[in-house]
C-alpha cells in the first residue's frame, strides 16, 4: 500500500518534472515486488506437533506430514531458511526467523534422526533448541 500511495501522490500532489511515467511504473513494481512478502505472512503459517507438521505455503496450500516422511533437512545461508525435503518430493522451507524456531528446532532433533540433518541444519536448530538464533548477516549463531 506504501508504494501505490507514492505512485498516487507522486502524480497528484505537489506534481513536478521529476514524476514521470518512468518513477510511477517503479513504485507500481516495488508494489507488485511486496506481494511475495505479504503474502507468506497471511499464507504461511505452521503447526508443529510429536506426530508431524502442518506446513502452509506461500500462496494458500497446506500440506500435513509426520516427521517419517521427511528425507532430509537442510541449511540455505543466502535465503535464510531450512529446507525439509520429503520422500514424495515435496519441499518445505522455515525461514530462520520463525518465530517458533527453537520449539521447531526441539521437536525435529527429538524425532528425526541425526543422519537426515545436513551437518550445518542440524548445528544450528541444536543451537536454535538452546536460544541461540541463527545469524542471518554471516552464519553461525546470534549467541541470543
Amino acid at each position: 500500500m506504501f508504494w501505490l500511495a507514492i505512485a498516487i501522490l507522486s502524480n497528484t500532489v505537489g506534481k513536478n518534472s521529476t514524476s514521470t511515467v518512468g518513477t510511477t511504473l517503479a513504485f507500481c513494481a516495488f508494489a507488485i515486488a511486496s506481494l511475495p512478502l505479504i503474502t507468506a505472512y497471511y499464507f504461511g503459517r505452521h503447526s508443529i506437533s510429536d506426530s508431524g507438521m502442518d506446513y502452509g505455503g506461500m500462496f494458500g496450500s497446506r500440506r500435513q506430514f509426520i516427521w517419517s516422511e521427511v528425507k532430509v533437512v537442510t541449511y540455505s545461508q543466502g535465503m535464510g531458511w531450512f529446507k525439509l525435503e520429503l520422500e514424495s518430493g515435496f519441499v518445505a522451507r522455515l525461514s530462520a526467523m520463525l518465530v517458533g524456531l527453537p520449539e521447531f528446532a526441539r521437536v525435529a532433533l527429538a524425532h528425526l534422526p541425526r543422519e537426515k540433518f545436513s551437518s550445518e541444519a542440524y548445528i544450528l536448530l541444536e543451537n536454535a533448541r538452546e536460544g541461540k538464533l541463527p545469524n542471518l548477516m554471516g552464519g553461525g549463531s546470534s549467541g541470543a
